[in-house]
């Protein structure tokens, strides 16, 4: 997993979930913009230094604000994961304080340039199901 924009850790978690030991880990991007990467096994060692040692118990995903806070360049490594036990799947989330939503929550393909997005939105699946993306930001 490698840092898709520049952006400083500034909270995480360390829990366990489904007898597993994972991270929530939230990045900074600018004054209105948050990155949350969730269900990672294995976040590189600085990351792993400014949060606690010992893992909450199951599906504490409370976070708490780093003492110390990483900068990460685009493409730097961040860690790496397997996802979830079942569906082997990990979670990624950008949240913008200026949108309408109740959690302010948004698209993060939206942040691409045109052709990239367009690409992104044509591997959605398309069997008739909801996507948050396909929505306008609106669940």
């Amino acid at each position: 997993m490698y840092a898709p924009v520049d952006m400083t850790l500034s909270s995480g978690a360390f829990y366990t979930e489904q007898g597993i030991e994972q991270y929530i880990i939230i990045f900074q991007v600018s004054c209105e913009v948050n990155i949350k990467f969730d269900h990672i096994k294995d976040p590189i060692q600085a990351i792993k230094d400014v949060l606690p040692a010992t893992a909450r118990p199951t599906n504490d995903t409370r976070t708490e604000a780093v003492a110390t806070e990483l900068n990460f360049k685009a493409g730097d490594l961040v860690g790496y994961t397997t996802g979830t036990l079942v569906a082997h799947n990990w979670d990624f989330g950008v949240y913008n304080t200026t949108m309408n939503t109740s959690d302010n929550a948004t698209c993060g393909f939206d942040y691409f340039g045109q052709e990239k997005k367009n690409k992104y939105y044509s591997l959605f699946v398309s069997d008739g199901s909801t996507l948050y993306c396909n929505t306008g930001g609106e669940e």
